[in-house]
C-alpha cells in the first residue's frame, strides 16, 4: 500500500513522513519510506542543483518553466525500482512527495494537465491501493516558518497560492485525506495517524484474506 504525502513547501511533510513511517514499524506495520528529490542520486541532485540555481529569481526565466516537471519525473523514474521492491517487501510504502507534487506545482506555472500526467504515467508510486494526505496551510504559515532563503518558487506567494488551489482540487476530486498542517507537528500526526490506520487495516485484511 502507498500513502503519499503531499502539500506545499515547508507543510512539514518530511516530518510527518517519518513519524507515521515510525509509527507504523511501532505497530508491527513494515513500512519504508522513500523521499523525493531522492538524496545521493544524479537525479536527485539535478534538481537540487535547479533549486540552488533559482535562489535568485533572474535565473529562472519564465520559459525554463517546462525543465523542473521533467527533472522531477527523470528523479521519479530513476528510484522506480526502488519503489516496485518497497511495495513487493513491505505492507506499506510512505512517500515524501509523489506525482502528484509535479502536477501541482506543474499546473501552477500553467502548464498543459495532459502532459505533466504523462511525465509519470505508468509509474509504480501511482498505483494502487493508495491514500494520499495533504499537509494544507495558508501561504502566510510557509514564510512564517521559513521567512528567508528561500528559492524562486518558495519566494512566490502567489505561485504558491496556485500550488495550494490545485492541491485542494485534486484533493476534492480524488477524496484525499485533508489535514490542517498550521498545528504542532504532534498533532498533525495523531490526526494522520487516526485517519489513516482504519485504511491500512482494512488493506491488510484484504490482503491476508486473499492469501
Amino acid at each position: 500500500m502507498i500513502i503519499a504525502i503531499e502539500g506545499i513547501d515547508k507543510s512539514g511533510k518530511r516530518t510527518q513522513a517519518v513519524l507515521l513511517r515510525d509509527a507504523l514499524q511501532k505497530r508491527r506495520v513494515d513500512s519504508a519510506l522513500i523521499d523525493f528529490p531522492t538524496k545521493g542520486t544524479l537525479t536527485g541532485e539535478a534538481v537540487a542543483a535547479y533549486f540552488r540555481n533559482t535562489a535568485r529569481s533572474d535565473l529562472y526565466p519564465s520559459h525554463h518553466r517546462h525543465v523542473l516537471p521533467c527533472l522531477a519525473a527523470a528523479d521519479m523514474w530513476a528510484a522506480s525500482e526502488k519503489v516496485e521492491s518497497a511495495l513487493r517487501m513491505r505492507d506499506v510504502l510512505v512517500l515524501n512527495r509523489s506525482p502528484a507534487s509535479n502536477l501541482a506545482y506543474g499546473r501552477a506555472a500553467e502548464l498543459n494537465h495532459a502532459w505533466l500526467r504523462s511525465l509519470t504515467a505508468g509509474h509504480p508510486a501511482n498505483g494502487t491501493p493508495r491514500l494520499t494526505v495533504l499537509l494544507d496551510m495558508p501561504v502566510s504559515e510557509s514564510f512564517r516558518r521559513v521567512p528567508e532563503n528561500r528559492d524562486a518558487f518558495e519566494s512566490d506567494r502567489h505561485f504558491l497560492n496556485d500550488v495550494r488551489a490545485t492541491y485542494l482540487s485534486e484533493a476534492r476530486r480524488h477524496k484525499w485525506t485533508v489535514v490542517r498542517a498550521n498545528r504542532p507537528a504532534a498533532d498533525v500526526h495523531h490526526t494522520i495517524l487516526r485517519r489513516v490506520m482504519p485504511r491500512i487495516r482494512e488493506v491488510l485484511r484484504q490482503r491476508e484474506a486473499a492469501l
